[in-house]
């Protein structure tokens, strides 16, 4: 029996509240089939954070079918207020990801490393230790909207997703699974990921909304929790980290959930191809504004 499953049964409640980790790994989906595969992993000490007095971290990766995270999202809950603060990192952010790694692209990390290595380059940028890295494919993400049905996005701007047929309004629209990852992939902006890691974030308010939504809808949770826990491993975490986690993150309002993207300049890598030169300032800006609790108290700039 899975530690998952052990949680399950020991207490209920940790299975209506195991959905929201899931629907919480938004990823990039890589070409051909993959088993599903969601991991949660421990990088912090359970001594270093209180629940119950402070601010939750998961650092939310999507893997490709090469094994690089394309989406790479900070996310910070203040388990008492309900505020969720997630702070956006670009694909191909560039910069020293450890004194032994060097620089690289931020969406090796973990491919190169592991889950502590893509935790620490994180914290290298942004100033914030994340407590848990979360790590998802596109299989785990296609099985929980099918359960889930359809997913209703308010996106910013109007555009024709790469190769997909579909045609993204400007406003609200509701997305099929398969066209909320077409949602998700597409880059071909003016802001290139800068616009694409928004993207990820209005499909995460997007999706939290449309589960608590339902959440009083007789046996959905259970129907949606038990699709998905055979493919869910939960590293070294224990029955109880899994349960407090879980607390956590349903604790979240979508009105008070709010995002910024970590800017920064375009140039050529020594290797080359594009990267972005993270800002690195504005990256620790908002660590300062949101590391206490979880809520924006400054506007992002323009295009963040």
């Amino acid at each position: 029996m899975t530690v998952a499953r052990t949680a399950l049964r020991l207490a209920r409640h940790g299975l209506r509240l195991l959905p929201l980790v899931l629907v919480l790994a938004l990823v990039v989906p890589g070409s051909g089939p993959r088993p599903t595969t969601i991991g949660l992993m421990k990088v912090q000490p359970a001594e270093a954070y209180d629940f119950a007095d402070g601010v939750v971290w998961t650092l939310v990766l999507g893997e490709d079918a090469e094994g690089q995270t394309d989406f790479i999202q900070l996310l910070g809950i203040n388990f008492r207020s309900g505020n969720a603060a997630a702070i956006g990192i670009p694909r191909d952010s560039w910069f020293e990801l450890s004194p032994e790694e060097g620089e690289a692209r931020i969406n090796t990390a973990y491919e190169e490393g592991d889950a502590e290595l893509a935790a620490g380059a994180v914290e290298r940028l942004v100033g914030i230790a994340p407590d848990y890295v979360l790590v998802t494919d596109a299989d785990g993400f296609l099985a929980m909207v099918d359960t889930m049905g359809d997913v209703e996005v308010d996106s910013e701007l109007a555009f024709q997703a790469e190769d997909s047929d579909l045609q993204v309004h400007r406003g609200v629209n509701t997305f099929s699974a398969q066209e909320a990852l077409d949602f998700a992939v597409t880059r071909t902006f003016a802001r290139g990921d800068f616009q694409r890691s928004r993207n990820h974030q209005d499909l995460l308010l997007g999706l939290l909304e449309g589960l608590r939504a339902r959440d009083d809808e007789p046996g959905f949770i259970e129907r949606l929790g038990l699709d998905a826990v055979d493919g869910i491993d939960t590293g070294n975490l224990s029955p109880l980290d899994l349960y407090r986690l879980l607390n956590a993150l349903t604790s979240v309002d979508p009105g008070k959930a709010s995002g910024c993207i970590v800017l920064g300049s375009y140039a050529t890598s020594p290797l080359g191809g594009d990267i972005v030169i993270p800002d690195f300032a504005l990256a620790q800006r908002y660590a300062d504004d949101v590391r206490t609790d979880a809520r924006f108290d400054q506007d992002c700039p323009e295009g963040a």
